[in-house]
């Protein structure tokens, strides 16, 4: 009976078909053919029935016009069943009526048999009748009856149960969706409506229970990551604390740990507490919606102060318990030997209740000295980044699905509509957008040492976005474009160009490393006017062979790159194609700043270079600490020197180019500060008409120029 145009195919699952997808793909349907219906069951979560009587009872139980619900106001279907006003139809008439046509026998069917009277929705918003239809199954769908011609009675059933989606975050957020187990928001009708998302239901929490028996023969002590099965829910874990070899005490603990889905007087059984010959079991006694992963803590009380510490200032340390995770800060111990602060740096962590408990402990790392360890409450908590609070009180959390459904900046609200003509006052500063993606990427069950994970990958469409006020990459994220031009951040003009880096990869104050944070297919653009001290990109942490994959920044007033100090050990930081083009007149040389105890590699092509004239500025400069390799095709255009090495503190470093392109325009390949240094090789490497290959400052000389096709150390 009804038509579905994809861009609204939340408007007709809300009345009672099944799920339907956005992009039909089935055989037939599109622009040759404007009247068919392709149902599918793409993430199953309810049935076909629980989305449409039970949908729309609500609704206008709660005193929601239909036409509200759907926000389009051509749109009368009920009205055109029951021949009156859809808006003004009661739950009793929508029982009586619109549950008589849509079967609450069968998982999902459409209407019964009628001639000419069927409806489709056109592109103009309105309904329209049409003589004949063609019912296609899509993906997890089955078909039986007549499911095509104009005397339709056609059996739609999804096996397992469909998903519901709607028009934005913001029109679920109005509705009453406590029936269904899932949803998907469309998304992107409107600039920053936060669409194209999914969302998992986060009731069904348990919030307290009942120890019903506490097993046999269990191993006397305290337990954490114990799972429970049973019940109508999933993913329950608690620490359970065993006294007398029975359990006397389940308090839940880990991300997610209440659960989701489980039902009051459910009862679960421990599946790996040590030592049981019976494990344990509780009863669920109350529930709620399980806390937010994207609700990260901005407020602590210390609970508990500790005794006897090593007064002093601990980085990077992360207390755990609680039922969330990822909170890091900085601990300060006062003269007395007790916590007399906790500052929050990074993302704040992730799925913590108001009044969780945490402490510090080996993984923390232990506060060193601590008679007794000191910890903390949870006092406050910021608003989810992108999940909701749906007006029926149940909870809905963003989730990823990984791969093509990673999570994207447009589903934080992402409007992306930088237009270089227009200037930065013609555009929408996406930096709140941006960095709710990236702290909801980072988000996950540490630590990964203890069998844990973390971390995701946040996605920037093709655009432009403006973004104010830098960007923070945390460890394990990925922040990643569609293509390296098709993806775009322009930084603000408005940021200071001495004092605000674009964009920070690992949290500098933690002090710790920040493994694998990364962009990837980018292209970054500075803002500013005049020539600044900061940089695009910095850090003092990361390590990653790809650390920037395929990246081209465009400095204006900043450096492109700076990489210092080199916090948790040597490991490597990687820069594989792309590259950085300083502007000849605003950039501050050098390009490109690297320090400390790492081991630096360009490679791939990558390539810095200057448009325009010949800058006098310096490409890449090697600080003390570390090793250095330039291979395969990575080169410098159009400046006057490549790569300067300042060997003067520290350790001498080792520089290795290896098969690499100069430019007749670049006027010192590698410069060496220091007369001492050793150990600066060039292998298969194309001077391209350079005048100096390497050149020697502390003798005033050039030691090598023209082609090297072997191997050759200065």
């Amino acid at each position: 009976m009804l038509k579905l145009r994809a861009l609204f195919a939340a408007v007709l699952v809300a009345i009672g078909t099944v799920a339907i997808s956005a992009y039909p793909s089935a055989a037939g349907c599109g622009s040759d053919n404007p009247n068919c219906i392709v149902p599918t069951a793409p993430l199953g979560t309810t049935n076909n029935q629980a989305a449409s009587t039970a949908f729309v009872q609500n609704a206008i139980a709660a005193g929601i016009p239909y036409a509200d619900i759907t926000g389009l106001p051509a749109l009368t279907l009920l009205g055109s069943i029951v021949g009156g006003n859809a808006a003004a139809l009661t739950p009793a008439q929508v029982t009586a009526n619109f549950c008589v046509v849509f079967t609450t026998t069968l998982s999902g069917c459409v209407p019964g048999p009628t001639a000419v009277s069927g409806r489709y929705l056109g592109d103009d918003h309105a309904w329209h009748a049409v003589p004949t239809q063609t019912i296609l199954a899509g993906t997890g769908v089955s078909l039986s009856g007549t499911c095509s011609g104009a005397l339709l009675n056609c059996t739609v059933s999804a096996p397992g149960t469909t998903q519901l989606m709607l028009a934005s975050r913001a029109a679920a957020a109005a509705l009453n969706l406590s029936g269904l187990n899932a949803i998907q928001t469309l998304g992107y009708a409107l600039p920053g409506d936060g669409g194209g998302a999914l969302f998992q239901n986060n009731a069904g929490a348990i919030t307290s229970i009942s120890v019903t028996t506490g097993g046999t023969g269990c191993t006397n002590g305290t337990t954490a990551g114990i799972y429970f099965t049973g019940g109508a829910g999933r993913r329950a874990q608690a620490t359970v604390t065993v006294a007398g070899t029975v359990a006397t005490a389940i308090v839940f603990s880990g991300t997610g740990g209440r659960g989701l889905g489980y039902t009051a007087g459910n009862v679960l059984t421990a599946v790996n507490v040590p030592g049981c010959s019976v494990q344990p079991t509780f009863t669920v006694n109350t529930l709620g919606n399980a806390p937010f992963l994207d609700a990260q803590v901005n407020g602590t009380t210390v609970s508990g102060a500790g005794s006897g510490c090593t007064p002093g200032t601990y980085f990077g340390y992360s207390p755990v318990g609680g039922v969330g995770s990822g909170l890091e800060g900085i601990v300060t111990i006062g003269g007395g030997g007790t916590m007399s602060s906790f500052t929050i740096t990074g993302t704040g962590g992730g799925g913590y209740r108001l009044g969780d408990v945490l402490t510090f402990t080996a993984f923390s790392p232990a506060i060193p000295g601590c008679a007794t360890q000191p910890s903390l409450t949870i006092a406050s908590l910021n608003a989810p980044l992108a999940s909701f609070t749906d007006a029926g009180g149940t909870g809905w959390q963003i989730i990823s699905a990984g791969g093509a459904a990673d999570i994207n900046i447009r589903q934080f609200g992402a409007v992306q509509n930088y237009v270089k003509a227009s200037g930065d006052a013609g555009a929408t500063d996406d930096g709140p957008a941006i960095r709710a993606c990236l702290r909801s990427a980072s988000i996950g069950s540490w630590f990964q040492d203890a069998g844990g994970y973390g971390g995701g990958v946040c996605v920037v469409p093709s655009g432009a976005s403006l973004v104010c006020n830098g960007l923070e990459v945390p460890a394990y994220v990925t922040l990643r474009g569609n293509t390296r031009g098709g993806s775009v951040l322009k930084q603000c003009d408005s940021d200071n160009v001495n004092a605000t880096n674009f964009i920070t990869l690992g949290d500098p104050q933690n002090h710790h490393n920040a493994f694998d944070a990364i962009l990837k297919d980018l292209v970054l653009f500075g803002g500013g006017s005049v020539m600044g001290t900061a940089y695009m990109v910095y850090s003092n942490s990361t390590q990653s062979a790809y650390t920037l994959d395929n990246v081209a920044i465009y400095s204006v007033a900043r450096g492109c790159i700076k990489y210092e100090i080199g916090y948790g050990g040597p490991s490597g930081f990687g820069v594989h194609g792309g590259l950085c083009v300083p502007n000849g007149t605003l950039s501050p040389s050098p390009a490109i700043v690297l320090s400390g105890n790492f081991s630096f590699t360009f490679d791939n092509n990558w390539q810095t270079s200057v448009g325009g004239p010949k800058w006098s500025g310096t490409a890449i400069s090697l600080g003390a600490g570390g090793t250095f390799q330039m291979n395969t095709g990575a080169h410098c255009e159009n400046l006057a020197i490549c790569v300067d090495y300042d060997g003067s503190v520290g350790a001498p470093m080792m520089v290795s180019i290896v098969s690499n392109v100069g430019n007749v325009a670049v006027d010192k390949y590698v410069s060496i500060r220091t007369s001492s240094v050793t150990g600066v090789g060039l292998q298969g490497f194309s001077a391209n008409g350079v005048a100096c290959n390497v050149y020697k400052v502390a003798t005033a000389s050039c030691v090598s120029t023209g082609n090297i096709p072997g191997l050759s150390t200065f």
